[in-house]
């Protein structure tokens, strides 16, 4: 099974695809690298084929936020538009399923 893992940096991230790698296909991604914070809130980015969602049956959202993200507004903007964004392309890509883990750390 193909899994794409967001927030590659994160020791979740790093646990889970310690946990399924062995039986699955695990894909790590994360904010600096793709998809970017750009392409996250701009929605258009990801429209129609989303390279990084081909094949993919199963995302786990563990994202974070990036280093540079900015003021409140921006972080508002990442975690909920960015998140949605996201779940969409997902959704065109044909992931079967969508799982989003979420903190209140930032706050």
């Amino acid at each position: 099974m193909k899994i794409l893992i967001t927030g590659a940096h994160t020791p979740l991230a790093k646990a889970i695809a310690d946990r399924i790698s062995a039986s699955n296909e695990v894909i790590l991604t994360d904010a600096e690298s793709e998809p970017a914070d750009g392409q996250l809130l701009d929605p258009r980015e990801l429209e129609g084929e989303c390279e990084l969602l081909n094949g993919v049956e199963i995302l786990l959202h563990c994202g974070v936020l990036p280093s540079d993200c900015g003021d409140e507004q921006h972080v508002l903007d990442f975690a909920t538009r960015g998140t949605f964004n996201l779940l969409n392309a997902a959704k065109a890509a044909r992931v079967r399923r969508f799982v989003h883990f979420s903190t209140l750390d930032y706050m």
